[in-house]
């Protein structure tokens, strides 16, 4: 901007110097034309002496004009707005990465280019790598192996074989500073280098011996990867585990570290000899065991999971963990009086949970509306005494039946203890409807059948039949192959049937004046919990299962909340019906510990829990009963039922049903509880059909 407005006064001079003299001199030509006189000298002329800015306002720049005689003028210069941002230029290309690599003379090769400088610092001497492995000696099913080294040095380890075992030949040693590559080919033979040795890499498998179970040999030793001057190698042993090992080799003339020297460095608490050492590895000892920490309501602000080698002891990372006044009393292997305390020097030879135990334990009995009622502590391993006095009901809606908790059994815990109840008034009441009687009269049936859809399975038929002006709903389903005993006594033949749309009766478990918490009085219907699960795996782990009994993603779940909810409930019943939050958790779900966690959810329709069918009182009496789980068929999920209903003559109509509770983990992901036809609780495959008792919680 400041070029431009030099150059605009320079332009300026140029008029004012070029136009101002011509002009007076035009003038006097003229005077000298009119009156023919003798011309005279003109007045003397003015220069410019400077020009410069004197101020700016704005956009304007106001310019002074000194002259030669003293004497000065001004002038105004609007400069231009600044003009629009020029269009941005294309990226220039991205850098390029050069590629280095070793070339085959091994110097430094840059693009292709040899830098004639090597990729390899001056050799050191012979590092202490391992020559040969060798079997010395054996006595019994004991063989007795010799470790030769590069530098002369030797270790020796023993072999336990099983009895009658035979041990396979070991590979010829190799060069000075090879080590062989020895391998199992596709013909069971030792390879060497390549090369079949003829000998088979396993010989027969020994018996149990008296004193143990058969020994493991070396199946495999191959160095697995050189980082510098260190090499690792892995020892495959013949029952499929493995260990690695790393050896050092000598750096600038210096003697490399040997294997063991490494491994103290990295494990300083082990204590045995390298002889010792070479035993616990062929032993398996080495490998890496998970201990978890289960605090028991304590604090600790470290990791709740550590890793250590098998056979070794925690040592100074066993927690310590705090709560708030409480004495921590150690840990233990467990939550019985049988399991045993684990201190830092305490070997650990496999996974295992450590429990956290305090010196006394905080107690909460809660009311029929989960407040507290009575709370106590009590001391370690001893046992509870029940309240003094029970809680008492407003009205006469409930009765006290009891604790739900054994007192015969210690305390090692904090804990939470329900109390179960009984309705002394109400106990069945109506709510929604959803098909359940066969319609058995003959005329009916024909007026049925002939209205559309009516040969459809599933179809929902509106039909007058009592002539008061409103249509009432059937449902058309398919009998089975077995005829089927109705409740009035008829026969539910095979083929299309018509069950009539009725109150669905509902048993109170529980009651206040906020809610009511429902159960179906029959099994409505009969479905499949899970047909096809999903694969979880363990991050941890890397292993996989496949899940089938996860309630949170269950077919029965979407079926309650979507098919049933829809089919059973006006939108004015519907909106009655609360939003539950189903717990899923194992301590909330079964008595068992699960080992698998699965996502609490929020139902308006759910599954009771094996936890809810053996605590609450499925009749008026006040106390619980297997035989009042008891649960019978509508004529409708008879013909659905599949073999989950009882066809003897004493106890035609008895149905299994359903919970939502997973069966622990550790015998499978793929079953679940449910309530037998006499009561008792018992689990099986998901994909089974068995009858379903709907369970709601609605505003009174």
């Amino acid at each position: 901007m400041r070029k431009r407005r030099l150059l605009l006064a320079l332009a300026l001079v140029g008029v004012l110097t070029g136009c101002g003299a011509p002009q007076e001199n035009a003038e006097n030509n003229k005077n000298n034309q009119n009156t023919q006189t003798e011309p005279s000298n003109g007045k003397d002329g003015v220069g410019i002496v400077s020009i410069n800015i004197t101020s700016t306002e704005g956009n304007s720049d106001i310019y002074t004009i000194t002259y030669t005689d003293g004497s000065t003028s001004n002038f105004k210069v609007t400069n231009g707005k600044d003009g629009a941002q020029g269009i941005q230029g294309e990226p220039g290309e991205d850098g390029r990465t050069p590629v280095i690599s070793i070339g085959e003379n091994g110097n430094w090769i840059i693009d292709g280019v040899d830098t004639g400088f090597s990729a390899q610092g001056e050799k050191g001497e012979t590092g202490n790598g391992i020559e040969l492995i060798e079997k010395d000696k054996s006595e019994g099913n004991v063989d007795t192996y010799i470790i030769y080294f590069t530098d002369g040095t030797t270790s020796s380890f023993t072999v336990t074989n099983g009895e009658n075992g035979e041990q396979g030949i070991q590979g010829e040693p190799g060069k000075d500073g090879h080590t062989p590559v020895i391998t199992i080919g596709y013909n069971g033979n030792w390879f060497i280098d390549g090369e079949d040795t003829g000998v088979s890499a396993k010989g027969p498998e020994g018996e149990k011996g008296d004193q143990g179970e058969a020994g493991k040999g070396i199946y495999n030793i191959v160095k697995d990867h050189t980082n510098g001057n260190v090499d690792t190698y892995i020892i495959y042993f013949t029952d499929g585990s493995h260990i690695s090992f790393d050896i050092t080799n000598g750096e600038n003339g210096e003697d490399g570290h040997s294997a063991f020297e490494i491994f103290k460095e990295y494990y300083p608490e082990y204590e045995g000899s390298e002889k010792e050492w070479i035993e616990d590895i062929i032993n398996g000892k080495f490998n890496k065991v998970t201990v978890t920490f289960d605090l028991n309501g304590g604090i600790y602000e470290g990791e709740e999971k550590i890793q250590i080698l098998k056979g070794q002891s925690i040592g100074d990372n066993l927690p310590v963990p705090e709560k708030k006044g409480k004495k921590f009393l150690g840990w233990y292997t467990g939550w019985t009086p049988n399991d045993v305390q684990v201190t830092k020097l305490t070997p650990i030879n496999s996974d295992i949970t450590l429990v956290a135990k305090w010196d006394s334990y905080d107690i909460k009995f809660l009311d029929r509306d989960e407040e507290v009622f009575f709370e106590t502590t009590i001391n370690h391993g001893e046992k509870l005494a029940k309240p003094s006095s029970n809680p008492e009901s407003l009205g006469d809606a409930y009765t006290f039946i009891k604790w739900n908790y054994d007192f015969d059994d210690p305390v090692y815990s904090d804990l939470n203890i329900s109390s179960v109840w009984t309705t002394n008034d109400e106990v069945i009441m109506t709510f929604g409807t959803y098909p359940q009687s066969v319609v058995s009269d003959k005329e009916l049936k024909e007026k049925l059948s002939s209205l559309e859809n009516a040969d459809i399975e599933g179809t929902v038929l509106k039909y007058d039949s009592d002539n008061d002006g409103e249509k009432e709903r059937y449902m058309v389903a398919r009998g089975g192959s077995d005829d089927i005993i109705a409740d009035d006594g008829s026969v539910i033949e095979y083929g299309i049937n018509y069950f009539k749309y009725e109150p669905i009766e509902w048993r109170i478990l529980r009651k206040s004046t906020e809610e009511y918490f429902l159960v179906s009085h029959k099994v409505i219907d009969f479905q499949v919990f899970e047909k096809d699960g999903y694969v979880y795996e363990d991050q941890e782990t890397h292993l996989s299962e496949h899940i089938k009994n996860d309630y949170s993603k269950s077919d029965i779940r979407e079926w309650l909340n979507n098919v049933f909810l829809v089919n059973a409930f006006s939108y004015s019943e519907q909106e009655r019906i609360l939003i539950t939050n189903v717990e899923n958790n194992q301590d909330l779900s079964t008595d068992e510990k699960n080992g698998y966690v699965y996502e609490n959810t929020e139902d308006k329709v759910f599954l009771l829990s094996k936890k809810d069918v053996e605590t609450y009182s499925f009749s008026s009496d006040s106390e619980l009963k297997k035989e009042d789980r008891v649960a019978r068929a509508t004529d409708y999920s008879k013909i659905l039922s599949s073999g989950g209903m009882s066809i003897d003559d004493g106890s035609y109509g008895n149905c299994d049903w359903r919970t939502r509770t997973p069966r622990p983990s550790n015998l499978g992901y793929d079953f679940t509880y449910y309530v037998f036809q006499d009561g008792g609780v018992l689990y099986n495959d998901t994909d089974i059909k068995k009858g379903v008792r709907p369970a709601i919680r609605i505003e009174p």
